[in-house]
Protein backbone atom coordinates (compact mmCIF):
# COMPACT_ATOMS: atom_id res chain seq x y z
CA UNK A 1 0.00 0.00 0.00
CA UNK A 2 1.66 3.19 -1.05
CA UNK A 3 1.99 6.24 1.44
CA UNK A 4 -0.51 8.20 0.13
CA UNK A 5 -3.29 5.13 0.02
CA UNK A 6 -2.38 4.81 3.84
CA UNK A 7 -3.04 8.43 4.59
CA UNK A 8 -6.17 8.53 2.81
CA UNK A 9 -7.58 5.60 5.17
CA UNK A 10 -5.72 7.00 8.40
CA UNK A 11 -7.81 10.40 7.44
CA UNK A 12 -11.12 7.96 6.18
CA UNK A 13 -11.13 6.30 9.58
CA UNK A 14 -10.53 9.51 11.96
CA UNK A 15 -13.12 11.46 9.73
CA UNK A 16 -15.60 8.16 10.34
CA UNK A 17 -14.48 8.28 14.87
CA UNK A 18 -15.19 12.01 14.38
CA UNK A 19 -18.60 11.75 13.19
CA UNK A 20 -19.51 8.73 15.81
CA UNK A 21 -18.07 10.80 18.22
CA UNK A 22 -20.12 13.94 17.08
CA UNK A 23 -23.08 11.13 16.57
CA UNK A 24 -23.13 9.98 20.18
CA UNK A 25 -22.86 13.53 21.39
CA UNK A 26 -25.84 14.92 19.34
CA UNK A 27 -27.92 12.19 20.59
CA UNK A 28 -26.81 12.83 24.25
CA UNK A 29 -28.05 16.19 23.53
CA UNK A 30 -31.16 15.47 22.29
CA UNK A 31 -31.93 12.65 24.70
CA UNK A 32 -30.88 14.83 27.67
CA UNK A 33 -32.83 17.91 26.22
CA UNK A 34 -36.48 16.25 25.66
CA UNK A 35 -36.30 14.43 28.97
CA UNK A 36 -35.59 17.98 31.09
CA UNK A 37 -38.24 19.48 29.17
CA UNK A 38 -40.69 16.67 29.77
CA UNK A 39 -39.57 17.09 33.05
CA UNK A 40 -40.42 20.71 33.11
CA UNK A 41 -43.91 20.41 31.50
CA UNK A 42 -44.82 17.70 33.53
CA UNK A 43 -44.38 19.20 36.50
CA UNK A 44 -45.71 22.33 35.26
CA UNK A 45 -48.81 20.07 34.09
CA UNK A 46 -48.74 18.91 37.97
CA UNK A 47 -48.95 22.01 39.71
CA UNK A 48 -51.53 23.28 37.59
CA UNK A 49 -53.80 20.08 38.31
CA UNK A 50 -53.12 20.71 41.80
CA UNK A 51 -54.22 24.29 41.66
CA UNK A 52 -57.85 23.40 40.27
CA UNK A 53 -58.29 20.01 42.27
CA UNK A 54 -57.01 21.86 45.59
CA UNK A 55 -59.88 24.78 45.77
CA UNK A 56 -62.36 21.55 45.28
CA UNK A 57 -60.49 19.99 47.74
CA UNK A 58 -60.71 22.83 50.12
CA UNK A 59 -64.45 24.12 49.40
CA UNK A 60 -65.56 20.22 49.70
CA UNK A 61 -64.05 20.08 53.32
CA UNK A 62 -65.01 23.31 54.60
CA UNK A 63 -69.05 22.42 53.95
CA UNK A 64 -68.35 18.89 55.52
CA UNK A 65 -67.05 20.95 58.33
CA UNK A 66 -70.27 23.48 58.13
CA UNK A 67 -72.54 20.67 57.88
CA UNK A 68 -70.82 18.91 61.06
CA UNK A 69 -71.41 22.35 62.79
CA UNK A 70 -74.93 22.77 62.21
CA UNK A 71 -75.52 18.90 63.20
CA UNK A 72 -73.88 19.01 66.47
CA UNK A 73 -75.30 22.27 67.24
CA UNK A 74 -78.37 21.26 66.62
CA UNK A 75 -78.34 17.76 68.45
CA UNK A 76 -77.85 20.15 71.75
CA UNK A 77 -80.18 22.34 71.82
CA UNK A 78 -82.67 19.23 70.95
CA UNK A 79 -81.40 17.85 73.97
CA UNK A 80 -81.37 21.34 76.16
CA UNK A 81 -84.70 22.04 75.41
CA UNK A 82 -86.26 18.62 75.59
CA UNK A 83 -89.19 17.48 78.46
CA UNK A 84 -86.19 15.15 79.60
CA UNK A 85 -85.28 17.96 81.86
CA UNK A 86 -89.03 19.29 82.54
CA UNK A 87 -89.16 20.61 86.14
CA UNK A 88 -92.57 18.57 86.09
CA UNK A 89 -90.73 15.12 87.21
CA UNK A 90 -88.04 14.27 89.10
CA UNK A 91 -84.47 14.41 86.36
CA UNK A 92 -83.77 10.28 86.62
CA UNK A 93 -80.11 9.98 85.25
CA UNK A 94 -81.38 6.36 83.91
CA UNK A 95 -83.54 7.96 81.68
CA UNK A 96 -80.93 10.40 81.05
CA UNK A 97 -78.37 7.44 80.44
CA UNK A 98 -80.51 5.73 78.24
CA UNK A 99 -80.94 8.68 75.92
CA UNK A 100 -77.88 9.70 75.70
CA UNK A 101 -76.50 6.40 74.47
CA UNK A 102 -79.16 6.68 71.73
CA UNK A 103 -77.61 10.22 70.33
CA UNK A 104 -74.42 8.52 70.37
CA UNK A 105 -75.20 5.42 68.71
CA UNK A 106 -76.99 7.71 65.99
CA UNK A 107 -74.08 9.76 64.89
CA UNK A 108 -71.12 8.33 64.50
CA UNK A 109 -68.65 11.45 65.23
CA UNK A 110 -70.37 11.84 68.53
CA UNK A 111 -68.28 11.01 71.07
CA UNK A 112 -69.28 12.52 74.38
CA UNK A 113 -72.47 13.75 76.23
CA UNK A 114 -72.77 15.42 79.20
CA UNK A 115 -75.61 16.51 81.43
CA UNK A 116 -73.72 19.33 84.66
CA UNK A 117 -75.63 20.83 86.76
CA UNK A 118 -75.92 24.71 87.87
CA UNK A 119 -72.92 24.16 90.35
CA UNK A 120 -71.16 22.22 87.44
CA UNK A 121 -71.07 18.87 89.16
CA UNK A 122 -71.89 15.86 86.45
CA UNK A 123 -74.62 14.34 86.57
CA UNK A 124 -74.54 11.40 83.68
CA UNK A 125 -71.47 11.53 81.09
CA UNK A 126 -71.76 9.12 78.72
CA UNK A 127 -69.10 8.76 75.80
CA UNK A 128 -67.28 6.66 73.62
CA UNK A 129 -64.72 4.33 74.40
CA UNK A 130 -63.54 1.50 71.76
CA UNK A 131 -67.02 0.43 70.44
CA UNK A 132 -69.12 0.48 73.96
CA UNK A 133 -70.77 3.84 74.91
CA UNK A 134 -70.21 3.44 78.72
CA UNK A 135 -72.61 5.82 80.85
CA UNK A 136 -71.43 7.13 84.63
CA UNK A 137 -70.71 10.22 86.84
CA UNK A 138 -67.36 9.98 87.57
CA UNK A 139 -65.69 12.61 85.65
CA UNK A 140 -62.01 14.08 85.70
CA UNK A 141 -62.76 17.23 83.68
CA UNK A 142 -65.76 18.97 85.19
CA UNK A 143 -66.19 22.19 83.85
CA UNK A 144 -65.01 25.69 85.59
CA UNK A 145 -68.47 27.76 84.79
CA UNK A 146 -67.58 31.11 86.12
CA UNK A 147 -66.95 32.06 82.30
CA UNK A 148 -70.18 30.91 80.71
CA UNK A 149 -72.57 30.07 83.89
CA UNK A 150 -74.02 33.38 82.96
CA UNK A 151 -74.55 32.44 79.57
CA UNK A 152 -78.51 31.75 78.16
CA UNK A 153 -77.24 30.29 74.40
CA UNK A 154 -75.36 27.81 72.61
CA UNK A 155 -71.74 28.17 73.52
CA UNK A 156 -69.28 26.59 70.94
CA UNK A 157 -65.19 25.95 70.95
CA UNK A 158 -62.71 23.65 69.47
CA UNK A 159 -60.52 21.58 71.93
CA UNK A 160 -57.68 19.31 71.58
CA UNK A 161 -58.09 16.23 73.74
CA UNK A 162 -57.22 12.14 73.14
CA UNK A 163 -59.29 12.22 69.89
CA UNK A 164 -57.59 14.75 68.15
CA UNK A 165 -59.25 17.98 66.88
CA UNK A 166 -62.71 18.25 68.78
CA UNK A 167 -65.85 20.17 68.56
CA UNK A 168 -67.60 20.95 71.54
CA UNK A 169 -70.71 22.81 72.18
CA UNK A 170 -72.77 23.86 75.68
CA UNK A 171 -76.06 24.82 76.17
CA UNK A 172 -78.09 25.69 79.42
CA UNK A 173 -80.96 23.67 79.73
CA UNK A 174 -83.86 25.60 77.83
CA UNK A 175 -81.97 28.69 78.37
CA UNK A 176 -82.04 28.70 81.79
CA UNK A 177 -77.93 28.34 83.53
CA UNK A 178 -80.04 27.61 86.96
CA UNK A 179 -81.20 24.11 85.32
CA UNK A 180 -77.71 22.98 84.01
CA UNK A 181 -75.76 22.28 81.18
CA UNK A 182 -75.27 19.78 78.37
CA UNK A 183 -72.95 19.47 76.70
CA UNK A 184 -71.90 17.34 73.25
CA UNK A 185 -68.38 16.95 71.84
CA UNK A 186 -68.01 15.49 68.32
CA UNK A 187 -64.96 14.46 66.62
CA UNK A 188 -63.54 16.38 63.72
CA UNK A 189 -61.02 13.50 62.26
CA UNK A 190 -62.85 12.17 59.86
CA UNK A 191 -63.32 15.55 58.52
CA UNK A 192 -59.95 15.00 56.85
CA UNK A 193 -60.33 11.65 55.39
CA UNK A 194 -61.15 12.54 52.01
CA UNK A 195 -57.24 13.87 51.63
CA UNK A 196 -55.40 12.35 48.60
CA UNK A 197 -52.12 12.13 46.60
CA UNK A 198 -52.48 15.09 45.21
CA UNK A 199 -51.53 17.13 48.62
CA UNK A 200 -50.79 17.13 52.29
CA UNK A 201 -52.79 18.95 54.56
CA UNK A 202 -51.96 20.84 58.14
CA UNK A 203 -54.70 22.49 60.55
CA UNK A 204 -53.14 25.59 61.96
CA UNK A 205 -54.74 28.46 64.13
CA UNK A 206 -53.92 31.96 63.88
CA UNK A 207 -51.08 31.74 65.74
CA UNK A 208 -49.16 28.89 63.10
CA UNK A 209 -49.53 25.88 65.63
CA UNK A 210 -49.75 22.43 63.73
CA UNK A 211 -53.54 20.83 64.97
CA UNK A 212 -53.54 18.45 62.71
CA UNK A 213 -50.89 16.87 59.85
CA UNK A 214 -51.55 13.63 57.65
CA UNK A 215 -47.76 13.73 56.48
CA UNK A 216 -45.43 14.27 59.38
CA UNK A 217 -45.47 15.89 62.97
CA UNK A 218 -44.71 19.24 64.04
CA UNK A 219 -45.85 21.78 66.77
CA UNK A 220 -45.67 25.15 64.42
CA UNK A 221 -45.28 25.92 60.65
CA UNK A 222 -42.23 27.96 61.68
CA UNK A 223 -40.90 23.99 62.26
CA UNK A 224 -41.51 23.10 59.13
CA UNK A 225 -41.05 26.39 56.42
CA UNK A 226 -38.48 29.54 56.55
CA UNK A 227 -39.56 32.40 58.92
CA UNK A 228 -40.76 34.40 55.84
CA UNK A 229 -42.83 32.22 54.70
CA UNK A 230 -44.50 30.69 57.31
CA UNK A 231 -45.55 34.56 58.47
CA UNK A 232 -46.91 34.08 55.14
CA UNK A 233 -48.93 31.31 55.73
CA UNK A 234 -49.82 32.70 58.87
CA UNK A 235 -51.19 36.10 57.79
CA UNK A 236 -52.53 34.24 54.39
CA UNK A 237 -56.27 33.81 53.23
CA UNK A 238 -57.82 31.85 50.75
CA UNK A 239 -54.86 32.37 48.29
CA UNK A 240 -51.76 30.73 46.91
CA UNK A 241 -48.65 31.55 49.25
CA UNK A 242 -46.77 29.91 46.68
CA UNK A 243 -47.48 27.89 43.31
CA UNK A 244 -47.72 24.34 45.47
CA UNK A 245 -49.32 25.69 48.53
CA UNK A 246 -52.42 26.87 49.23
CA UNK A 247 -54.11 28.71 52.75
CA UNK A 248 -57.67 28.56 53.26
CA UNK A 249 -59.83 29.46 56.36
CA UNK A 250 -62.00 26.88 57.95
CA UNK A 251 -63.28 29.00 60.72
CA UNK A 252 -62.33 32.39 62.96
CA UNK A 253 -59.91 29.86 64.40
CA UNK A 254 -58.38 27.47 62.30
CA UNK A 255 -57.10 27.62 59.05
CA UNK A 256 -56.23 24.15 56.44
CA UNK A 257 -52.93 24.22 54.78
CA UNK A 258 -52.86 22.71 51.25
CA UNK A 259 -49.38 21.45 50.21
CA UNK A 260 -48.65 19.79 46.89
CA UNK A 261 -47.53 16.35 47.26
CA UNK A 262 -43.99 16.12 45.42
CA UNK A 263 -43.45 12.73 45.91
CA UNK A 264 -45.56 11.44 42.84
CA UNK A 265 -43.35 14.22 40.72
CA UNK A 266 -40.07 13.28 41.94
CA UNK A 267 -40.72 9.55 41.30
CA UNK A 268 -41.90 10.31 37.56
CA UNK A 269 -38.48 12.33 37.22
CA UNK A 270 -36.65 9.95 38.24
CA UNK A 271 -38.23 7.10 35.66
CA UNK A 272 -37.55 9.89 33.16
CA UNK A 273 -34.08 10.37 34.23
CA UNK A 274 -33.54 6.45 34.07
CA UNK A 275 -35.22 5.98 30.44
CA UNK A 276 -33.11 8.67 29.29
CA UNK A 277 -30.23 6.47 30.24
CA UNK A 278 -31.00 3.71 28.90
CA UNK A 279 -31.93 5.61 25.33
CA UNK A 280 -28.22 6.50 25.72
CA UNK A 281 -26.71 3.91 26.52
CA UNK A 282 -28.85 1.73 23.30
CA UNK A 283 -27.73 4.13 20.98
CA UNK A 284 -23.99 4.21 21.96
CA UNK A 285 -24.57 0.37 21.80
CA UNK A 286 -25.91 0.52 18.18
CA UNK A 287 -23.64 3.38 17.17
CA UNK A 288 -20.26 0.87 18.03
CA UNK A 289 -22.31 -2.43 16.54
Amino acid sequence: MSEEAGIKLRNSNDFKFDITIAFVIFAFLIVVSLTYISIFFFTKISTQEFQEKVKIAANNIIQIYKTKEDIIKKSTLAIANSELFSNDFKINPEIVSSIFKIFLWANRDFIKIKYVNQYGKTIVNCKKIGHEIICGEKDKNNFIFRDFKLQTSLFTKEIMTSDGLVFETISPIKGDSKKGFILLESTLKRLFLATNNFYNLLLIDQEGRIYYSNFLKAKSIFDLFTYTLSDRIKKANNVFVTNDIYVVSLNKKFKLVFIQNKKLINKTNEVSQKLAMIMILISVLLLFL
